[in-house]
């Protein structure tokens, strides 16, 4: 082998050499990197938990509400209905009673005429029909009857 030879050879195997360990550094570069970045997705794989379990407390909580929520109505509706019965059933009572009242205001009234109340003719005057004072007496037309006596 010549001299130019064993050069060559000589640099070949210093680029090898030379190469060898900067690939090892890319390589472990390369590490650092990846394991920093395996750290990181942890790290937001821990929050997205947290944060996941938090949502689902959140929702269980909602549904205990909207449970409690929907039972209240239904106890409401309930009422509601046993409310609107009970007043319909008032209702039905009262008109009962407001036409028995009709009924025994139009007696009255009939009794009345056939008595001799006093009446006003078309004029705005009172009339008698027969009918008379406390004392028996027939009552004056026009009026109360005798002014009272004025003690001195």
């Amino acid at each position: 082998m010549g001299l130019r030879e064993k050069a060559r050879k000589s640099l070949e195997a210093n680029e090898d050499e030379i190469d060898a360990p900067v690939l090892l550094k890319v390589d472990a570069a390369e590490r650092e990197e990846a394991k920093a970045r395996v750290t990181q997705l942890r790290k937001e794989l821990e929050d997205a938990r947290k944060l996941s379990d938090a949502k689902t407390a959140q929702i269980a909580r909602q549904d205990d509400t909207i449970h409690g929520l929907q039972t209240r109505v239904k106890d409401l509706e309930a009422a509601s209905a046993i409310a609107e019965r009970d007043a319909k059933k008032a209702v039905k009572e009262l008109e009962g009673e407001i036409k028995e009242a009709r009924e025994e205001l139009q007696d009255l009234q009939e009794q009345g005429r056939h008595r001799g109340r006093r009446s006003r003719d078309g004029k705005g005057r009172e009339e008698t029909h027969g009918a008379r004072d406390q004392r028996g007496v027939p009552a004056q037309p026009g009026g109360r009857g005798r002014a009272p006596r004025r003690i001195p």
